[in-house]
């Protein structure tokens, strides 16, 4: 499994992944928050409320960022505080539109 040398947040508006073969993957806040794959954003009530918030005229960010063992990532979010998704890193570069 592809394992980034180095994750960088920018601005939390996006985040910043460089793989060890040189390719680097950028993939803003709006797409992550669009992307959370936990129980609740799959939910069709979640699903809902996901939407609201990117309908939003407020920016979606990333507010914090940390590493989930050594296979993914997990990201709160602002403006609603939203932390429980894990983002594997295959999942972060397939958003970013790098093959893997």
């Amino acid at each position: 499994m592809d394992v980034p040398v180095k994750v960088e947040v920018r601005g939390g508006a996006e985040v910043v992944l460089t793989w060890e073969d040189g390719t680097v993957t950028v993939v803003t806040a709006r797409e992550l928050r669009a992307a959370c794959p936990c129980a609740f954003c799959r939910d069709p009530g979640g699903m809902r409320e996901v939407e609201r918030i990117l309908e939003s005229d407020r920016p979606v960010r990333i507010a914090a960022a940390r590493a989930v063992g050594n296979y993914a990532l997990g990201f709160t979010f602002d403006p609603d505080g939203h932390e429980t998704g894990i983002f594997p890193f295959t999942l972060v570069r397939d958003l970013g539109g790098t093959p893997a």
